[in-house]
C-alpha cells in the first residue's frame, strides 16, 4: 500500500533541496507522474455546491483515472486554511491523490489552485475528505487546478506531456566574435534567413540605430549592406518583430506600424492602424499569432503591447460574396490594458507561455515576472511564484533587490517547441524554462560569461540597452544568443558547447 506520509515528506524535502544549485540538472524530485504513479487512487471533478456557513464543498467526479471509485460525488470539509472556503466556486475544477497512511486514509488534493492535505473522515458514503493543511508542493505544479486536470488525464493516458527536468549548461560556451559590421552604436538587433539560402552558420541580420533600419545579408566573406536593393526604406523604430504573415516561410519584418514583406529580394510595405493610446505610449514588444475569437485559422493576427500595459491586436479585413472572401486590408481592435498604467512593465515578450494553447504575454519588471493572458479563458494574472512555484526574493539571495536593469529575450533552449525566458541584469542571469502547462523552472545561475556572477564579472558588459537577439545559428532547433557592440563587433553566445563531430542533437 502507498505510504502518502513518506510522498509528502519527500516533496517537502525536494522543496528545500530543489532551490540549492546542482552541477548538471535542476529537476523536480517528485513531479506530478510519480505522485499518480504511487497513489491508490486518482479521481477528478468540479465542484457542485459550496457551503461556507459549514465550510463544506460537495464535488460531482467526472474522471476516475486510476483505482477504485468512491461513487459519484466526494464531500471536502475545510478545516483549515481558513480562508480558503472563500475562494471555492462552483464549477471549480478538484483533483485527488488518495493514498493509506496509518490511523487512516489520506489524500492530497488540488482545490482553488492550492495544494491541500486532507484525511479521510470516518467510512461515510458519500466520502469525507477533512482538508487540514495547506501542502508545500508548489514547484511539484504551481499551476492552477484545471491545468492540473488535463495533465493528469494525459499522465493517465501514458504520456508525459511536462518538462520535469532541464540542463543547466545553457550559455557556458566562449563567446565567440563572428563579425565587425558596419554599423555603430546600433539600438536592436533581428536575425534570419531573409535570402533563404539556408546557408549553415550564415544567418541574416537587421539592425535599427537612431537614424534607420539597415538589412545586412551574410555571405562567405562577411555581411553585405543590401538596404537599398531590398527597398527597405525605414526610419528609426521602437516596435519591430520577424514574423511570417503570408505563410510562405520567407520571414517578414514589422517596423513600427508597418509590416515588410519579404517578396523574393525586395520588400513590400503596408501600414498598419494602431488606436489611441496604444500609438502613444511606449512600445515593448510586437508579435504575430491568433486570439480565439478574433481571425480563422489560416490568417494571423499582429498584437502590440506597451509598457503601459496596452494590448492593441490588428486583424485581416475581408469582403465576402458569394463566390470567396477577399483580403481587403487590416483593422484594428479597441486596445484593452492588460495591466495598470502605473505598474508599467520594462521589457514584455509574447508567447506560448499560458495553461493553454492561446497566447500569453510575460511582462519584466524589477521586482519579478507576470504572466497575462490574451483571451478571457486565460485566466488571471500569474507573479513569478504562479509561474515556478517558489518566491524569487526569498529563494534566490542574489535576486533580492529583484531584477535591476534587465536585458530580457524570449528563445528555445532546448528545441521542444516552447519559448523560455532569459533575463541577464545586474546581479546574475535568470533562465525560465518553459515545462508547459503554464509552469516553468528556473536557472537562477544562467548565462555564462555575459552575466555577473559574484565570484566573476562578465566577459563582456551588457546593459539595458545593449543589442541582442536569439536565433537558431546551429540549424539543431535550439536557440543561440547574438550580442552586438557598441563599436559594431558581433559576437556569438552558443546555447551550449556543440560536438566535435557527430549530428547535432534532435528536436524533442
Amino acid at each position: 500500500m502507498v505510504n502518502l506520509r513518506k510522498i509528502v515528506l519527500v516533496i517537502a524535502v525536494v522543496m528545500v533541496w530543489s532551490t540549492c544549485r546542482t552541477e548538471a540538472v535542476i529537476k523536480v524530485e517528485m513531479p506530478v507522474s510519480r505522485i499518480y504513479g504511487t497513489s491508490k487512487a486518482v479521481y477528478v471533478g468540479v465542484v457542485s455546491t459550496v457551503d461556507a456557513s459549514l465550510r463544506l464543498v460537495d464535488v460531482k467526479l467526472t474522471g476516475m483515472l486510476k483505482g477504485e471509485s468512491p461513487g459519484a460525488n466526494i464531500r471536502i470539509q475545510i478545516v483549515s486554511p481558513a480562508d480558503l472556503i472563500a475562494k471555492v466556486k462552483s464549477d471549480a475544477p478538484v483533483v485527488v491523490f488518495v493514498g493509506k497512511a496509518r490511523g487512516g486514509s489520506m489524500a492530497v488534493l488540488h482545490l482553488a489552485d492550492t495544494w491541500l492535505l486532507a484525511k479521510r473522515a470516518g467510512d461515510a458514503k458519500p466520502q469525507i475528505w477533512r482538508v487540514v493543511q495547506k501542502h508545500n508542493a508548489k514547484q511539484t505544479f504551481p499551476g492552477r487546478s484545471g491545468s492540473l486536470v488535463r495533465l493528469v488525464r494525459q499522465i493517465a493516458g501514458g504520456k508525459a506531456p511536462i518538462l520535469d527536468s532541464t540542463d543547466v549548461a545553457f550559455f557556458r560556451s566562449p563567446l565567440r566574435k563572428l563579425a565587425k559590421l558596419n554599423v555603430t552604436n546600433a539600438r536592436w538587433i533581428l536575425a534570419a534567413d531573409f535570402d533563404h539560402d539556408k546557408k549553415t552558420r550564415k544567418i541574416d541580420l537587421v539592425v535599427g540605430t537612431d537614424k534607420d533600419v539597415r538589412l545586412l545579408l551574410a555571405g562567405e566573406s562577411g555581411y553585405t549592406d543590401v538596404t537599398d536593393k531590398w527597398a527597405l526604406k525605414s526610419g528609426p523604430v521602437g516596435y519591430r518583430a520577424i514574423v511570417d504573415v503570408n505563410r510562405d516561410r520567407r520571414p517578414d519584418l514589422i517596423l513600427g506600424n508597418t509590416i515588410w514583406t519579404n517578396s523574393h529580394g525586395k520588400f513590400q510595405a503596408v501600414k498598419l492602424p494602431l488606436g489611441a493610446p496604444a500609438a502613444k505610449d511606449v512600445p515593448l514588444a510586437v508579435g504575430v499569432t491568433q486570439i480565439s475569437g478574433y481571425s480563422s485559422r489560416r490568417r494571423p493576427n499582429v498584437l502590440y503591447v506597451t509598457a503601459a500595459g496596452w494590448l492593441q491586436v490588428i486583424k485581416y479585413a475581408y469582403s465576402s460574396s458569394s463566390k470567396k472572401s477577399k483580403i481587403t486590408g487590416w483593422v484594428a481592435e479597441v486596445p484593452r490594458q492588460l495591466w495598470p498604467a502605473d505598474e508599467p512593465a520594462i521589457a514584455a515578450e509574447f508567447g506560448n507561455f499560458g495553461e493553454t494553447n492561446n497566447p500569453h504575454v510575460l511582462a519584466v519588471r524589477e521586482d519579478g515576472v507576470t504572466r497575462y493572458s490574451l483571451d478571457a479563458a486565460g485566466g488571471p494574472p500569474a507573479d513569478f511564484e504562479r509561474l515556478t512555484g517558489v518566491n524569487l526574493k526569498k529563494y534566490y539571495e542574489r535576486y533580492a533587490g529583484g531584477f535591476k536593469n534587465p536585458l530580457v529575450t524570449s528563445l528555445d533552449v532546448n528545441g521542444d517547441y516552447r519559448r523560455d525566458l532569459l533575463i541577464v541584469c545586474d546581479t546574475g542571469g535568470m533562465l525560465m524554462v518553459n515545462r508547459g502547462y503554464g509552469a516553468f523552472l528556473c536557472d537562477y545561475d544562467s548565462g555564462g560569461e555575459i552575466a555577473t556572477h559574484p565570484k566573476a564579472a562578465p566577459k563582456l558588459k551588457l546593459t539595458a540597452q545593449t543589442p541582442w537577439t536569439s536565433v537558431d545559428l546551429h540549424r539543431d532547433g535550439q536557440d543561440d544568443l547574438l550580442v552586438l557592440a557598441a563599436d559594431g563587433t558581433l559576437y556569438e553566445v552558443s546555447n551550449q558547447p556543440r560536438p566535435t563531430s557527430g549530428k547535432p542533437p534532435r528536436r524533442n
